[in-house]
């Protein structure tokens, strides 16, 4: 039974777009259900959500017959626990053994961010995968807060499993980034504030220019379920880790305040920059929507804030 409701849930993802998350562990991880609940709403606490029992859950302690969520069982078994987070479904599903399906972890982790992730994430004995099963009724709540609740959700459960096993990294599937496990407390508590966070949901990249004359732009990747397009910053003279700040500053503007650019607006999202915005498919990545932004001269140049690493992201 378990097996089976393992492969429904699974076929149930496939089928529509979700956030999933992935916490590859040093040894073994066995969810604590009662645990589990108390940590995540001890997290979500501070924003007055509330964390309840899945219907599914039902369902798996009925079939379990060495104990509830397959105490006992074969160490190949899906351990699974169904949670309602803030009206959202999210399943946790921990497993024993390397994780196969998903590649190359190690290629997850944004070397410019994160030097160490591939030796990391490539050592690993077990892992636990975070997805959201959408939302348990409809609250009338607008597109982009839609994708934020659902997001946060997995989010929030992923710090209450990191807080409770041996993680060895944190991954953001839409994203295909990864994080550190230390990092993390940073991520929840810009959730918990209602502002994404985009060192965990947004990986980057540098766009090399054609122009021996003009520095690296920046492409992101993870931004397209929450607002339809990734944001793309164009070569210009900015300094790369500039073109890095303009894109997390820009990201905030759409996730954290809503904007909805437009072709040919001007936009100022942090300290002296100023860039006009296109809308439509990326220069760099064929089929691609993006906001792409270009630098416009005169306002290229600024000193970067001091005490953050080169690419890394900003912090609020």
């Amino acid at each position: 039974m378990p097996a089976r409701i393992e492969r429904k849930t699974r076929e149930a993802l496939a089928k529509r777009a979700h956030f999933s998350a992935i916490l590859p562990l040093s040894e073994a991880y066995e969810p604590d259900l009662n645990g589990l609940v108390h940590k995540v709403q001890r997290i979500v606490a501070p924003s007055g959500a509330k964390v309840l029992l899945h219907p599914e859950m039902r369902k798996l302690e009925k079939a379990e017959t060495g104990g509830l969520l397959g105490f006992g069982a074969k160490p190949t078994e899906t351990r699974m626990i169904f949670l309602v987070i803030d009206h959202v479904g999210v399943w946790i599903a921990a497993r024993q053994g390397p994780l196969e399906h998903y590649g190359a972890l190690g290629r997850w982790a944004n070397p410019e961010v994160w030097p160490e992730g591939l030796t990391s994430l490539s050592n690993h004995a077990a892992w636990v995968e975070i997805c959201d099963l959408g939302f348990m009724r409809d609250r009338g709540v607008e597109r982009l807060d839609r994708a934020f609740n659902r997001a946060a959700a997995v989010t929030a459960a992923m710090a209450a499993v990191a807080a409770s096993s041996k993680g060895v990294g944190l991954l953001w599937h839409p994203a295909r980034n990864a994080l550190p496990i230390e990092s993390f407390v940073d991520q929840v508590e810009q959730v918990i504030l209602g502002r994404a966070p985009l060192d965990l949901w947004m990986r980057w990249f540098y766009v090399q220019p054609e122009d021996p004359a003009l520095k690296a732009g920046v492409i992101t990747r993870g931004l397209l379920p929450f607002v339809g397009h990734e944001v793309e910053v164009r070569p210009s003279q900015l300094a790369p880790e500039e073109a890095v700040e303009l894109t997390y500053e820009f990201a905030r503007m759409l996730i954290d305040r809503g904007t909805e650019p437009r072709t040919g607006m001007i936009v100022a999202p942090g300290r002296n920059l100023r860039a006009t915005v296109r809308v439509g498919e990326s220069s760099t990545r064929e089929g691609l929507p993006v906001f792409e932004l270009s630098v416009e001269p005169g306002r290229e140049g600024a000193p970067a804030r001091s005490g953050r690493p080169s690419g890394a992201a900003a912090g609020e």
